[in-house]
């Protein structure tokens, strides 16, 4: 098992994390694409997609507008809404926490 995890984190799959006493982590290395690349997502979906990786970050949760998103794609609400939901669902979008009628997102960390 050890010599499978070294080889993949060679390979770019995995990268080692910090030791925690006897137990190593581990996450996604560079060759892993972002969920939203690799699942099948709605046409809907990865327009919503594209956008939100162009405004949000891995760090911070922010503000997203699902009025605004739609009408910058040209699309229902509810359309953006089902995307928003697909791609929380599939891991390629976090939910942060929500303040009133606010929603809040960010990116996965994808190294």
């Amino acid at each position: 098992m050890a010599r499978a995890l070294q080889r993949l984190c060679r390979s770019g799959w995995l990268v080692a994390g910090p030791k925690r006493g006897r137990v190593i982590t581990y996450r996604c290395g560079p060759r892993v694409p972002p969920a939203s690349r690799t699942v099948g997502l709605t046409p809907t979906a990865q327009q919503v997609a594209r956008k939100l990786e162009q405004v949000l970050d891995t760090e911070l949760p922010r503000p997203v507008s699902h009025t605004q998103l739609a009408r910058d794609l040209g699309v229902s609400r509810g359309s953006v809404q089902a995307g928003i939901e697909q791609l929380v669902t599939t891991g390629a979008l976090l939910r942060g926490p929500r303040a009133g009628r606010t929603y809040t997102y960010r990116l996965p960390h994808y190294p």
